[in-house]
């Protein structure tokens, strides 16, 4: 459970984190990999790749609090392909829309940008 979000802080299941974070539907909260991105506010196929190791349902990507992070072409259409509901949303929405689902018993995979 996404407790709450600040700008550079998100607390999930009682533990501060201070990056962006993968939230696989297991439940397993890692470090987002920027690296993984041409740059940092992009999120690419790559990775989208590991949510889909555990065949979600639903994938919510939280934009940052300003919105500024941008799904390309090819991860949209990964997701498509697969038959995922995407969700973008700014990170708190996201978080809220995160929660609301996981309650509903759905395999949601979130990637969540913590500032901007």
């Amino acid at each position: 459970m996404i407790e709450e979000i600040q700008f550079g802080k998100i607390k999930i299941n009682g533990i501060l984190i201070e990056h962006d974070v993968v939230i696989t539907p297991s439940g397993e909260v890692v470090d987002r990999r920027k690296r993984l991105s041409t740059r940092s506010h992009e999120i690419e196929k790559e990775e989208i790749v590991r949510l889909l190791e555990e065949d979600p349902e639903v994938i919510i990507i939280g934009a940052g609090m300003m919105n500024r992070v941008q799904v390309t072409d090819e991860a949209r259409e990964l997701i498509r392909e697969k038959g995922i509901l995407l969700y973008i949303h700014n990170s708190r929405e996201a978080i809220r829309k995160f929660n609301e689902m996981r309650e509903e018993g759905k395999k949601v995979g979130a990637i969540i940008h913590i500032t901007c």
